[in-house]
This record gives C-alpha cells, structure tokens and sequence, in this order.
C-alpha cells in the first residue's frame, strides 16, 4: 500500500508487514564462549541479511542479537522468515547452532529517517517475545493475507488467543510450521527476604501441580517430607517450592544440607552452622536452636536425611511448631507425629497434548532438551529420528531426573539416536563433575545409597522383584519370591517401601508394589544366574497358569477379566520368554488369551503373538491349531485388518469343519459376518455386502439353534438387529431383545451387558428412543465398567456421548468422549477409531471448533463415508444442527484447521479428544 506524507513531508504513514527476530538463550551464550558466539553470530547475521533481502525485505536495524525487517507484503515476510528457518537448521555453523525466534505482524507504521514507529511494532515485538527457538508466530493480520495460499495455508496451525505482555487483550496467535519444525508447540507466556538458597540453579521443567500442592501442605503442617526414589528430583522441587515460598517467611527460608553429616549428633550442629549462630559452652546445640528459633516465621529446609533419621528427628521434635516450618527430603520418613509424606514421582514421559494441533513433548522430554542445551549440545527434535530415540530414552530412564541430566552430559560425544542405543546395550551413566555428591554421580550409586541399609532377605526379594513388568501382589511375590528367602515376604516388602526402594499402588482390586526400571536393573545386575533362573522358572509358570485358568474364562467371569488385566505386562513378558525357552506351552498360552486380548483391547498385540504361535516350530494339535486361527482373525478384525481377518478366519471355520466341530466352525463365521456389519455401519459396505452378511449371520445362528448353543446365540442375535436396522428392515431391536433374554437366563453378566448395549443402540438409531436407550446403556456401562472390558465400553461411550449430545448435554458429552479417545488411544482397537473421531467432532462443535475442524479434515480423507457412521450412531436428528454449527466457525481458523488435521494421524487426534 502507498505511504501516506505526514503534514510536515518528513514522516510518512503506511500498511508494512515487520519479521522481528531474536536468537534464544543468547546471554547465556555470550557468557559461555564470547569467541565462539561472535564467530556464530557474524554467521547468522550474514544469512538473516542474505535471505530476508533476498525475498524482498529491507533491514531496519538490529536489535540486540536480531533483527526487525520490513516487507511490503505478508507474504513475502511469511515466505522469508520460512527459508531463513530452513536455512538456519541446515547451515554449516562455526561452532554451535543457533536458535531464532520470529514474530510476524503486518498494520500501520509511521516511517522517520528510515525507522518505524507506532504499535504494530509494539504488538510484533511482543509476538516474537512469544516464540522459542526455530518457531514464527504470526497474527491474525498475517493469516488474513496468507490463507488463501494453498502451500502457506497448509502450515498454519491456530493457537487461538493468548495473552501477551503488555497488551491488555490477548492476541490471536498461529504458527508457521517449517520443514524443521513440523509439531507445534504453545507460544510462552513471558514474565520473572532472607535465605541461603543456591542462586542460579538450572531451569526446572514440569511439576507445576505439585509444586502448588506440596506449598500448600507446607502452609497447613510443621514438617512436609518429600519422599522418593533417589535421583527422582525431591531436592531440587523442594528447593523450588522454598524460593517460591521465600517471601512467606519473615525470619527467611535456610537449607540444612546433611550429605555430608555422618552422624545423628551432628545434625543439630550443622543446622546451626547454616543459620550462623555460634554454639553456646553448656549449652546443648538442641537447646541453644529451641531458644534461638522456636516460634519463628522460618522453614527449614533439611535435605537428605535418610541416613541420620534420628538426628533430624531430634531437631524436628525441638523447633517444630508454631510458624516454624519444615520441608525435609528422605527417602524414608522421619517419623514425627503429624509429618505428611509426600513422594514425588518420576517426570511424565507421555507426551502432553496441546489444546489445538501437534503434541508438546513430555516433561521427561522437555528436560533432556533443557539439559542438552544449557551444555551447549542442543537437540533438534523436529527431526521425527531424534524425537522418537528422546522419546525411548526418557522412559528408558524412567523419567527420573537424575538419569536424564547424567544422559544429557553424553549428549557431548553422542547424538540421542546413538546415546539411546548405547543405553539400551547397558551404557553406564555417570558425571564426575566434582559439584556432584558422590551418591549422585551415577545412577547405581544413588540406589546403592538405599540399598546399603537394607537387610540381606530385602536384599534378594529386591533383586528377585526385578522379573516383574508389572507391579506385582502379595500372593504373586510370594508364588514367585519366596522360595528360600529366610524371612516373610510381609516384612521384606515393608522394609522395601520404607527404604523408597518400591511403593504401593491399588490396582486390580488388591494392593500391589512397585519398583522403578531403574531399581530393577540395579537390583538385577546384582543377582546371582542361579538364583534368576530358577525364578524365571518360577515366573513363566506363574503366568501360564494365569493364563490357563483365566483366559478361557473372561466372558464368563468378568472377575477374571480384571485380574488378567492388572498383570498384562506380566504376561506380555512371560510369553516372551516361553517362545524363547519353552515355545510348547508359549503356543498353549497364546490360545489361552486369545479372548482376553480382544477383550481387553490388546488386539494388536494379540495379532502379533498369535501370528508368532502360528508360525512356531512346534506340532500343534488340529484342534488348537483352529482355536489359533480363530483368535488370530478376531484380532485381526479388531486391528482393521479385514483381508486377514477373513484369511485367518475362513481357514479356521474349515480346519473346524474338518475335524466335525461344526458348532465351533459357527464362530469364525459369525465373526466374518460382524465384520461387513461394522463396515456397513461405517458407511464402507454396500446393500449387497451387508445382505449377504445378513445371510451368512442367518446359517450361524441356525447352527447355533441346532447344538443348543445359548452362548454363540446370545452373542450373534445382536449382529441380526444391526444388519436389519442398517437395512432399514422393520423389527430391528427383536433379536436384541431375544440375546438379552438368553444372556440373562444363563446368567452370564458380560454377555448380558453386550445385549443390552445393541439394544440400546438399535432403539437409538432405529426407534429415536432417546431414554429407553439411555437407560439400557446405564446398566450395560456399569457392568462393563467392574469387568474391565475396556473394548466394549469404547462403543458404549461413544453411544452415551450421543446421547448426551442429543440431549443438550454438551459438556457431558465431551467428557465421555473424551474417556471414549482415551481408551482408542491406548490400543482399544483401530476398527473403533473412526467412530471415535466422528463422536469427538460431534461433542466438539460448538466448543473448540478448531479442534472439530481438524477431525473433519482428517476424516474427509480416512473415511468419506463418516456422516454415514454418524447417522448410525444415533446423531442422525442432529445432522443439520451439527452442519450449521461448524459453518459459524471463523472461515479463517476452520480452513486452517483443516488442512491441519489432513496432515495429522489418527493417534494425535485421539489424544487431543481425550484431553480436551
């Protein structure tokens, strides 16, 4: 646009976009190596110049370590600052690369003496201050330009309105994804007595909730103690709670370090050292800190006091009280009257997902970044490689953050695919860095910490508790454990769990104990071959009966179907090894849990153990050879693979057949038959596919008639009533009906809850029977719910989410969807995705449209035929309300939108609806 001439023809007046830019962490830098900066920056200013002009922008001047530009266009601004990202990433650098931020915003400026001024520069200053390293964030203004570029549009992804510093509104803000910056991330929010605290300790990442918690406790009670594994952050949280704290306490906050304290007596010393008060001739250090301080507004911060309990007891019992307070660090509890424990745990390692588009890396992720970086190594985890090796790694690690500072360190020498792969071979971590206490230079030794007081039956039962992958129950330790440990198991795991060497968790209706892969790998290095053998022994055995007694059973007895699931990794584990050891009964237990895997939602992983049972070495039965078959198509259904599934299937019901267990060829079929019924309720089979399911489904049933088989029949009936509903045949909830009365009368509480739940989805399709529906699914939800059958709850949810949405409920409804995308993004089953997805744009169209927007453009793509699925799962009546909705989305942020949910996977949708 033309400049407009001030009165004066000195100053003029005009629309120009401005790319403002800023190097992250740049002070830091220039601290670190003045020389190699100054090497880095002259290259980066060569190259911000040579791009930047080169796509039509002027230079204005620079500021600090960047630079302001300005364009005659949005576009030409957008298309600049993407190559000059691009180039940045894939320059050769001097010495260390380095990251830019950049904000882009295009409104009126006045130009004096080849300078700008006014609040567009203001509003993009404030922008850019918004952005990390590699990121551009733009306005609305910039969007409105650019949108109608295809190429451009596609890389937009709307954050929505955030508030920025100094601007009283909040500012709608999208990103500009790049070729080296392909997830978005959230634009950050910018802001900033007397103690001894350490000043200039690193950046702490994560742990927001439970640092407000912990302060909050600290506020109500005289002694909080932080408990934990070693290495699992409780001093530096607890550090970071006292300098958050730090102005609460008038008399100040003061950390009593005691690594160094060997013993119980000398604890009350050191604490009056570190608050500087002299001893006192006759005086005891008990009585001169009870006058010196008692009744104070302090907190003592007494970090590491596992190893001289009593003395940290003496000083608790002799200060504590009144407005004195004190936050202490152990990894067992001081055992003072009123102490409240809190244990802090591990850094998450699953990604957190973001209100809008992309996944945020998880805190565990997000640390090692931080760490990798402030040792000048930084890690470029916009390149997917490096993403998903950061990703193993910290889970490798545990998410504990002494392991993933000491895995940071070997970022000098390793890029994190090879550091990863090292640590998977048994790489040790260690820093001799002298600032380290010894205890915390490795891993081992910080464990080794605790595992010195522990009794020689503690001892092995820890090194023995290491078979597990899933925290195991009492009678589980005591099957497995046990044998020859001089002592009872009851006492051992007590000494454990006071030792911060395992935990307790409730799960699986009994309580169950945990240890940390970190301990288990130290507890396992120490194990003798002997003893570890004859305990996997003992392990796989357990398992095998496990799954012999149960797997068979979970249809029948829901309780079963728990139990199994509180030990799946369990299981997952034992088959492991059985192929390698024991391939025989490993065959055995894979047609055990053939139904448990569906169940469960574990269908993938079911697929791939049956498949391995099928190829096994081994001489199979004929007739366990057909269960094989069997199991394998089901799940091969269930994962979406239907060609297999009819492969696996077709051969099963024939190698049935053959063996004349014709009642048993009848399952095969009618799982081929549901098959095509679900695929007709997606909209994907046509008429003449369904009928001749419809048909297939008719000769099923009857065999089932023919061998009075009440199961088969109560669990096919319900397929009938879907094909007559999807044919818009009359009597559709008949069969339903009919399952439901079969189920009951036989008493089999699972199979009545299936029938109960297509019941009430064919009222709710068929008869528009909102409440009748409704009601049926209640029941149906809380048995699924006790039995653990997470399958089937998915497709229940999604149906109560209709429901709900039906009946106005809207934020009901994104609640369930939401528990809906949870279990879908845990492995419940691929074939149920879409519907998912479908739901989840349904709940969310009139709240976060965007998000709605993003499904809508992923399934236009995986599945046209989606408003068909929709219809069928009762949203039919609401279909042109649903319509008018979205279209009152901003034109803007919808296309947007779109195109960002073209290019996301099914797996990053689902667990953006399961935290919404």
């Amino acid at each position: 646009m033309p400049d407009v001439a001030a009165p004066d023809g000195q100053d003029t007046w005009g629309i120009h976009a401005f790319v403002l830019t800023d190097i992250e962490s740049s002070t830091r830098r220039w601290e670190t190596n003045t020389e190699a900066m100054a090497q880095d920056l002259a290259h980066h200013d060569r190259l911000a110049e040579e791009v930047m002009e080169g796509a039509g922008g002027s230079e204005v001047k620079g500021l600090g370590d960047g630079f302001l530009f300005e364009f005659g266009d949005s576009l030409s601004a957008l298309r600049g600052s993407i190559e000059l990202q691009e180039r940045l990433a894939t320059t050769d650098w001097p010495n260390n690369p380095l990251a830019v931020r950049m904000g882009v915003h295009v409104g009126g400026a006045q130009e004096r003496a080849g300078d700008y001024f006014g609040p567009t520069l203001g509003r993009c200053a404030r922008v850019m201050g918004a952005a990390v390293g590699g990121q551009i964030l733009v306005t609305r203004e910039v969007v409105a330009d650019v949108a109608r570029d295809p190429e451009l549009a596609g890389r937009l992804h709307h954050h929505g309105p955030c508030m920025l510093r100094d601007l009283g509104e909040p500012v709608e803000i999208w990103e500009v994804l790049h070729e080296h910056r392909r997830e978005p991330s959230p634009p950050v929010a910018l802001g900033e007595g007397l103690n001894n605290l350490p000043v200039g300790f690193s950046s702490f990442v994560g742990r927001s909730e439970e640092m407000h918690e912990v302060a909050e406790r600290v506020r109500q009670q005289p002694l909080v103690t932080l408990t934990g594994s070693g290495g699992v952050g409780k001093t530096r949280l607890a550090l970071q709670v006292a300098a958050r704290m730090s102005d609460e306490f008038t008399h100040g906050v003061w950390l009593v370090a005691l690594d160094g304290v060997e013993r119980d007596d000398e604890v009350a010393e050191k604490v009056l050292s570190n608050l500087g008060l002299r001893q006192v001739g006759g005086v005891s250090d008990l009585q001169r800190l009870r006058s010196a301080i008692t009744g104070r507004n302090m907190m003592l911060l007494m970090d590491c006091c596992e190893h001289v309990i009593d003395g940290v007891r003496e000083v608790v019992e002799a200060v504590g009280g009144g407005r004195m307070r004190v936050l202490a660090t152990s990894r067992r509890p001081v055992g003072v009257p009123g102490e409240v424990m809190w244990r802090v745990r591990s850094l998450s390692a699953d990604p957190q997902p973001l209100l809008r588009g992309g996944t945020r890396r998880s805190e565990a992720v997000t640390l090692l970044h931080h760490r990798a970086s402030e040792r000048d190594h930084p890690l470029d985890l916009d390149d997917p490689r490096n993403a998903e090796a950061a990703e193993r790694l910290v889970r490798r690690l545990d998410g504990i953050p002494l392991a993933i500072e000491l895995a940071a360190a070997r970022l000098a020498v390793l890029d994190v695919v090879g550091l990863d792969e090292k640590l998977a071979d048994g790489l040790p971590l260690g820093d001799s860095r002298t600032q380290r206490p010894p205890r915390h230079r490795t891993i081992d030794a910080t464990i080794e910490w605790s595992d010195r007081l522990l009794s020689e039956p503690a001892r092995l039962l820890l090194r023995r508790m290491s078979v597990f992958a899933a925290p195991p129950d009492l009678e589980s330790l005591d099957e497995v454990c046990g044998d020859g440990l001089g002592a009872t198991v009851v006492d051992m795991i007590t000494e454990l769990v006071d030792a911060s060497l395992a935990s307790t968790v409730d799960r699986g209706g009994s309580r169950r104990f945990v240890t940390l892969d970190s301990v288990d790998a130290y507890a396992d290095s120490r194990w003798s071959e002997d003893d570890r053998r004859s305990t996997l022994v003992r392990y796989a055995q357990w398992s095998a009966r496990l799954a012999a007694a149960g797997g068979p059973m979970v249809l029948l007895d829901a309780g079963w179907l728990e139990r199994l699931q509180a030990v799946d990794d369990d299981m997952t584990r034992a088959i492991g090894w059985l192929f390698e050891n024991d391939p025989g009964r490993a065959v055995a237990m894979a047609g055990d849990l053939a139904v448990y895997w569906a169940l469960s939602g574990h269908a993938h992983e079911g697929r791939e153990w049956l498949g391995r049972a099928l190829e096994a070495p081994v001489d199979v039965e004929p007739i366990e050879l057909a269960s094989l078959l069997e199991g394998g198509g089901m799940a091969a259904a269930l994962d979406a693979d239907y060609a297999r599934s009819t492969e696996l299937l077709t051969a099963s019901s024939e190698q049935f057949r053959a063996l004349g267990r014709t009642r048993r060829a009848a399952y095969p079929s009618f799982w081929q038959a549901r098959s095509t019924i679900v695929l007709a309720y997606q909209g994907v089979a046509d008429a003449d596919e369904l009928d001749l399911a419809a048909e297939q489904l008719a000769s099923v049933l009857a065999d089932f008639e023919t061998h009075g088989d009440l199961l088969g029949h109560a669990l096919a009936l319900p397929y009938e009533g879907w094909a007559r509903m999807l044919a818009g045949k009359p009597d559709a909830s008949e069969p339903c009906r009919r399952s439901l009365e079969i189920a009951e009368a036989s008493g089999v509480a699972l199979v009545a809850a299936y029938a109960r739940a297509h019941l009430a989805h064919v009222l709710l399709v068929d008869s528009d029977d909102v409440a009748g529906a409704a009601e049926l699914l209640g029941q149906a939800m809380a048995e699924l719910r006790s039995s653990g059958d997470r399958q089937n709850l998915l497709i229940c949810l999604l149906l109560q989410a209709a429901i709900e949405l039906r009946r106005g409920h809207g934020p009901a409804a994104t609640t369930t969807a939401g528990e809906a995308a949870s279990i879908a993004s845990r492995g419940g089953g691929r074939e149920w995705e879409p519907a998912t997805l479908g739901v989840g744009w349904a709940v969310h169209v009139n709240g976060d449209r965007g998000l709605a927007s993003m499904i809508e453009g992923h399934l236009e793509v995986k599945l046209p035929s989606w408003r068909t699925m929709l219809a069928n799962t009762g949203l039919a009546p609401m279909t042109e309300e649903l319509a008018a909705a979205i279209g009152t989305e901003d034109e803007l942020v919808r296309r947007t939108a779109c195109a960002s949910g073209r290019r996301m996977g099914a797996d990053q949708l689902l667990r953006l609806v399961s935290s919404a």
